[in-house]
Order: structure tokens, then sequence, then C-alpha cells
């Protein structure tokens, strides 16, 4: 889903070294019995012209990444990935 700018800033080991970086900084580990990942956009707002671009936050534990998505024809993809928690 990346676009192809960030497909060659962001090789999919790339991807996973930030991901384990970003890991590295939980404050606690993961329980199976809590929610680990959610997911917030911008849909939520009422505001439809934040929705030319999307937006996700995404908290993965204790840390989380950002996303704008933008259309290209008929197709999406994530043009920016921010890294951490703002």
């Amino acid at each position: 889903m990346l676009s192809p700018e960030l497909k060659v800033e962001y090789p999919a080991m790339k991807l996973q070294l930030e991901y384990e970086d970003m890991a590295s900084l939980f404050q606690y580990e993961p329980r199976a019995d809590l929610e680990w990942i959610e997911v917030l956009d911008n849909c939520f707002l009422g505001n439809g012209a934040l929705d030319v671009k999307g937006w996700a936050y995404v908290a993965i534990g204790s840390e989380a990444v950002t996303v704008t998505v933008e259309p290209f024809g008929s197709e999406n993809f994530i043009t920016e990935l921010i890294w951490g928690r703002p």
C-alpha cells in the first residue's frame, strides 16, 4: 500500500527495522487480554475536507505510527509515515 516513493524509502527490511526500533521503546509488554493495536482516523472528526487526504493514528503498545493516505486514480497509497508518538 506504500506509494512508489515510500517503497523506495522503506523497503520491507527497513519497515521491519523501524518497527523494531519503535517497539524497543514500549513501556510495557503486550498481553493477550488487552487491545494491542488501535486505529483512529479522520473520518470521526466530522469534517469532510479532511477526508481528501486520509490519515490514521495507529497506537501500537505505548507507541504509534501515523499514516497519510491519498487517492491515486482508483487506488489509495500511503504517502507519509510518522514513527513514534507525537
